[in-house]
């Protein structure tokens, strides 16, 4: 989604900018403590600007499709965590969407 801002610059023009947003799930492979699992994460970047939050759920790294940024198979756990991440970023788009339109 893109909505425009006004930004002044330095001498006192105002500059239409696009907000620019997106959510995308990522593993954090890093912090895998004593087990071969990788927390899923949502990167959250706003005009830039990034935060990650925790799905609080870990998964086997080779199970995870990085060019779609979900889980693979069709097993019952793949469908559950799929179902989480589209949940989630359902819920952070109506937010997002709320605090634009004040």
């Amino acid at each position: 989604m893109k909505y425009p801002y006004f930004k002044i610059s330095g001498e006192s023009k105002l500059e239409t900018m696009p907000n620019t947003y997106s959510v995308i799930a990522t593993l954090r492979k890093k912090e895998r403590k004593n087990s071969n699992h990788a927390l899923i994460m949502l990167r959250i970047t706003v005009n830039g600007q990034r935060a990650e939050i925790s799905v609080k759920r870990r998964i086997d790294p080779e199970r995870w499709d990085s060019t779609v940024n979900r889980m693979r198979g069709t097993r019952e756990d793949a469908k559950e965590v799929n179902s989480l991440i589209d949940l989630l970023k359902l819920k952070l788009n109506k937010i997002y969407s709320n605090l634009i339109e004040k």
